[in-house]
């Protein structure tokens, strides 16, 4: 018992403590400044391939990828999507969220882009850790032109 009186004044401590934290924000993940890293870093990536600097790309992918696709066979599949493609013009986003991964978090984003030969969706996975980041996912697809409906 008097073990119990002795720790008794924790109670008020633990309560003070309880309700601080319930007036506090608490925002674990900072959505507009890793967002904006991520953009920067797309924006980069854009410019390098409008640049034909496929390996300066494939340097900006994250170790996981390199590991999966060899740099000779990226250079590769670039130069066929620049070829089918063309420069990169523009871009609108249609969708973005943050993600935490580990001590990171991942910006994920969705584009609809124009390219000289044909509208492409685009979408990127990059790691972001305060002012780093790392490209971990990279596609763009050629969006078919849709052929009229039938007339009746």
């Amino acid at each position: 018992m008097a073990e119990l009186l002795k720790l008794s004044w924790l109670i008020p401590v633990f309560a003070l403590l309880g309700g601080l934290t319930g007036c506090l924000s608490v925002k674990p993940i900072y959505y507009k400044d890793d967002k904006a890293v991520a953009v920067r870093y797309v924006d980069n990536y854009r410019s390098l391939y409008n640049d034909e600097r496929f390996e300066e790309m494939y340097a900006l992918l994250s170790k996981r990828v390199q590991q999966e696709v060899a740099k000779e066979e990226f250079v590769s599949q670039m130069q066929k999507a620049k070829q089918s493609n063309g420069k990169f013009l523009n871009a609108h986003e249609i969708k973005s969220e943050v993600v935490p991964v580990g001590s990171a978090r991942e910006v994920r984003i969705m584009y609809e882009s124009e390219f000289e030969l044909g509208p492409c969706s685009e979408g990127y996975a990059i790691l972001v850790d305060g002012n780093n980041a790392i490209i971990d996912a990279a596609f763009f697809n050629p969006i078919s032109a849709r052929s009229p409906s039938p007339q009746r």
